[in-house]
């Protein structure tokens, strides 16, 4: 099987797992493993994204209720939740952390887009003419249900081989 390494999946592997500090690890060559990989960092992911995003929104409707009124209004309207001055300190430099971690993604993101715009290039064949590439999770399943375990090859360009 041979995997571009433009792909989506490829480049979240690879900032995840090759990055100076994870060498040991790296990026299989082999598709179970790989998919292993890929899925469970996907899942690791979503309940990372799970547990911030509450804590985000949570915060994020706390330090304007904090603003508009005291402390001890805020505290009585949230009883049930045992507030002391160490809890009340880290929500609000929590916030502060989160505003900028904002701020900065806001920035990248601004950054990524116009790369993107700046570096576009149209196909140079058109749609009807490229062959059909057969996903990866489709060639997975494919694998898993003869129970073998492709060697991936990894490849850079515009070729039409998947």
């Amino acid at each position: 099987m041979k995997i571009d390494r433009r792909s989506w999946h490829y480049r979240l592997l690879k900032k995840i797992y090759n990055n100076g500090w994870r060498n040991d690890y790296g990026i299989p060559n082999d598709l179970c493993r790989y998919m292993r990989k890929l899925v469970l960092t996907i899942v690791g992911f979503t309940v990372v994204i799970a547990i911030v995003a509450p804590t985000l929104i949570g915060g994020v409707i706390l330090v304007p209720l904090v603003a508009m009124y005291s402390l001890d209004t805020v505290q009585e309207a949230l009883s049930f939740i045992p507030f002391s001055p160490v809890i009340t300190t880290a929500i609000v430099m929590g916030m502060f952390i989160w505003l900028a971690a904002v701020i900065i993604s806001i920035g990248m993101l601004g950054d990524y887009i116009g790369s993107k715009i700046i570096n576009f290039r149209f196909p140079v064949t058109p749609k009807e003419q490229r062959e059909k590439r057969v996903g990866i999770f489709a060639t997975w399943w494919k694998a898993h249900k003869e129970k073998v375990c492709p060697i991936i090859e990894f490849y850079e360009g515009e070729q039409n081989e998947h």
